[in-house]
């Protein structure tokens, strides 16, 4: 059974389906396959369907399925091409007793994988079916070949091993082709923009000097000019001046008093101003000191309210103590003098009891008495 799987995964070749499903049986065989490309699409694939040595179709595989109906009692090939591929083929011999046409066979199911195709490797088995279908009478259905497919397993594997190398080494190259490509690509962006950064340098470096040139070629214009201005104005002052050489001497005292009076004046606007500096200066430090002052006398005025508010506040405490104080002792005066006037008139009035006991007053003394009563 092992063998039988490598075998089919070499060939890429499915076994046909042996559960039994539900179908509506037909006069034609039902083909039912899975078409794949390795590395690679189904652009291009072709399946050409060639019926007893003769060819009856060739259409494009779109996808990845295809179908076919396939007529009894007769030997079919399937071949399936790509430009750049390996072309395989599939035999199939669907003769079979009418009997058993009458009783109806299942899809025949398979798959077929072609590979890229390259120079040096022998593909010379592939010129001869890779795998057959017939149908067997043990198995009462249409089978692989197995007798056919052991004959050219060999050959098989050998080809499709030397193309799986090829491919290694196809891949191999083109990633190195790649890889150089990219080291080449990579340099070339490198270079280019050295280049550039290059070019942009000497751009730089071109209109620096150009405008340094036109820099200097104007002050050196300008110089020129300066020194043409100055020559002909020392030209025409000098000539002034010799025709005013008399008329100097007569100026010369004006002007030396004038610049004298001059001098003076701005001796003065010095000295005023610096005078008015120093005022301001003054001001300022008197207005500084006025505000320290004033700054001061406010805080020594909130401090003396302060004070006088606290030794109004113990005044009024100490007033209040001491006219609590004083009320005291009026008080107890007041009880004093009571207790005396009781005291003083109890003296009298026992004094009076005496005397009214034992003593007899004169008649004038008492009168006198009497009356001031």
């Amino acid at each position: 059974m092992k063998s039988l799987k490598q075998v089919y995964r070499i060939l890429l070749l499915l076994m046909p389906a042996v559960a039994f499903s539900l179908f509506t049986y037909s006069q034609t065989l039902d083909v039912q396959g899975k078409f794949t490309i390795d590395d690679g699409n189904s652009e291009g694939a072709t399946i050409t369907v060639s019926k007893n040595n003769s060819v009856i179709q060739s259409n494009p595989i779109k996808g990845s399925k295809f179908a076919l109906d396939l007529d009894f009692n007769s030997d079919y090939v399937l071949i399936f091409a790509k430009p750049g591929y390996v072309t395989k083929k599939i035999s199939i011999d669907t003769h079979v007793s009418e009997a058993q046409i009458a009783e109806g066979f299942e899809p025949l199911e398979f798959q077929v994988e072609i590979f890229k195709q390259y120079e040096g490797v022998n593909i010379v088995v592939f010129n001869q079916p890779v795998g057959k279908f017939r149908y067997m009478a043990e198995k009462d259905d249409f089978f692989y070949d197995t007798d056919y497919t052991k004959s050219i397993l060999s050959q098989i594997q050998t080809a499709e091993k030397e193309l799986a190398e090829k491919a290694k080494e196809e891949q191999a190259s083109i990633a190195q082709a790649q890889q150089q490509q990219t080291a080449q690509a990579k340099a070339e962006e490198e270079a280019r923009k050295v280049a550039e950064k290059a070019k942009a340098e000497e751009e730089k470096r071109i209109k620096a000097a150009e405008e340094k040139a036109i820099q200097e070629a104007k002050i050196a214009t300008a110089k020129a000019e300066a020194e043409e201005r100055a020559a002909a104005k020392a030209k025409e002052e000098e000539e002034k001046r010799k025709a005013a050489a008399a008329l100097e001497e007569e100026k010369r005292k004006f002007a030396e008093a004038k610049a004298a009076e001059e001098a003076r004046k701005v001796a003065e606007a010095k000295e005023e101003a610096e005078r008015r500096a120093q005022e301001a200066k003054l001001m300022e430090e008197a207005k500084k000191a006025a505000e320290a002052k004033a700054e001061e006398e406010r805080k020594a005025a909130a401090a003396k309210a302060a004070e006088e508010k606290r030794m109004l506040a113990e005044a009024k405490v100490e007033e209040k103590n001491v006219w609590q104080k004083r009320q005291k002792r009026q008080r107890k005066c007041v009880k004093h003098q009571r207790k005396h006037a009781r005291k003083k008139k109890n003296v009298k009035q026992r004094k009076q009891g005496w005397l009214k006991k034992h003593a007899k007053p004169l008649p004038g003394m008492l009168q006198k008495k009497k009356q001031s009563e």
